[in-house]
């Protein structure tokens, strides 16, 4: 967020320097020189890769001008040079442009869509509706509010495929000041930074014009410092074009799964952590399970729970991310939170991830336990078992885990042998059940779950069992 100028004696020469900023960027040839660094901000757009903008010497431009109303503009703008500025800007758009508004204290006051410029009755409406504002005496302010709604609007499916840049204008003239019976500060500020760190992602630029201040916000700080801490980790990964593939799946039903799809912020951790989201192209969110195979991802975080039904579900078994044990659950919760959860997230995806990644945080203990969660390979049903002398695919499955757990020597195959059985009646006697030496339900109910006790070495491995 780029801190223009205090005071409105100089409200809209700064305004008009934005808009000339706003021009270049608008007018700049792809193969030309021309910077306007000095006007941009946090919102990455010196990176922006704008190649979906049409460039046909038009501006085509999404603009939400972010008005504080509070009670402290009728001091520091007593004339409404604000809204004066508002309709001037809107005079200087040229058709190929849209604008809209939000208008807040610590309440929205009032909102606007995106009006076309060439609609000039919308926009003579939407002039006569600034015009008519007010600042309330007993308004407080809260930019966190205004952005977000500002967000909102910019973000909104309708408007993504209008080959415009978006941006925001904030005029304000103070940080944050909330009533004493309104939220806390801290919620206010971590709202700030998660929509913030969303316009980020999106490239999404906001220029603030302050009168009577000094145009520092609390909140860019923690957002740099955010954004510096991701880039390290992107940067520890690596070589950028070479990349993982993987997914996020909020839930799962047997033939098709919800998944985060693409520009989302899902999207965006899972691309700072240099994972590719091979479902990024799907436009609804919902996929089925053939496009899922197809894709076939490299690593799969999940919502709690989905790991279960992806290792029990039988379509999925050839998914090399279950075969190589690369599904995580992540918590919905922290695909959805952003401010300094971002840096965790991001982090420990990297770490699941790659090989070559080590991490050094401390994840919550919701990641701790996804990361050791055992997901079975198959799911037993009743009626099925296994004994000596029989040769299936999911007996090499079942040997596989006796192993893991200290109760069996050797290499895994498909034939329930004598040590198979051994090992089965050791495992038995270890976890409370019917001692039989046969891979039945409930011993295989226990063995494929992370309720398995392992070997600890007190029980008896010579034991034998006749047919």
């Amino acid at each position: 967020m780029k801190r223009i100028i205090k005071g409105p004696a100089l409200f809209l020469a700064v305004l008009m320097l934005v808009m000339n900023c706003l021009f270049l960027t608008a007018y700049a040839d792809e193969s030309s020189d021309a910077q306007v660094s000095d006007t941009s901000q946090a919102s990455g757009e010196e990176n922006a890769d704008h190649s979906d903008v049409a460039n046909d010497g038009q501006m085509n431009l999404d603009v939400v001008f972010v008005l504080d109303a509070s009670g402290s503009m009728t001091k520091s703008d007593p004339k409404k040079i604000a809204i004066d500025a508002y309709r001037l800007f809107v005079d200087l758009l040229d058709d190929s442009c849209g604008i809209g508004y939000v208008v807040y204290t610590h309440e929205i006051i009032e909102k606007g869509d995106i009006v076309d410029v060439s609609d000039k009755a919308g926009l003579e409406a939407t002039k006569k509706k600034m015009a008519s504002i007010k600042y309330d005496l007993d308004g407080f302010t809260d930019i966190a509010l205004g952005l977000t709604e500002a967000k909102d609007i910019l973000t909104d499916k309708k408007y993504k495929d209008d080959h415009r840049q978006k941006v925001i204008i904030l005029l304000t003239d103070g940080n944050t000041a909330l009533p004493k019976e309104g939220r806390p500060l801290d919620e206010a500020d971590a709202e700030m930074e998660a929509t913030l760190m969303t316009l980020y992602d999106r490239q999404i630029p906001v220029y603030s014009i302050g009168l009577n201040y000094n145009g520092k916000m609390k909140a860019m700080s923690t957002l740099e410092s955010i954004q510096n801490q991701v880039d390290d980790i992107k940067m520890q990964l690596g070589d950028e074009n070479v990349m993982t593939t993987g997914c996020y799946i909020y839930e799962l039903s047997d033939d098709q799964c919800s998944v985060a799809y693409g520009d989302c912020y899902v999207s965006s951790l899972l691309d700072s952590a240099r994972v590719t989201n091979v479902l990024a192209e799907d436009d609804n969110g919902f996929v089925g399970i053939d496009m899922l195979l197809k894709s076939n991802p490299d690593v799969i975080f999940c919502d709690t729970g989905i790991a279960d039904k992806i290792a029990g579900n039988e379509d999925l078994r050839s998914l090399k991310a279950l075969d190589s044990g690369k599904i995580f659950t992540l918590p919905k919760k922290y695909v959805q939170l952003q401010g300094k959860t971002r840096i965790i997230t991001v982090d420990y995806i990297a770490d699941k991830a790659h090989d070559s990644y080590q991490s050094t945080q401390k994840w919550p203990e919701e990641f701790q336990d996804a990361a050791e969660k055992y997901v079975p390979p198959f799911t037993p049903k009743e009626g099925i078992y296994y004994t000596v002398g029989e040769t299936y695919k999911n007996i090499k499955d079942v040997e596989e885990r006796l192993i893991s757990l200290g109760y069996m020597e050797g290499t895994a195959d498909e034939t329930f042998t004598e040590d198979t059985a051994n090992a089965v009646k050791y495992f038995q006697s270890m976890n409370n059940l019917e001692v039989t030496g046969i891979a039945d339900y409930k011993t295989l109910s226990v063995l494929l779950s992370d309720k398995a006790l392992a070997n600890n070495g007190s029980g008896n491995d010579e034991v034998t069992v006749e047919y």
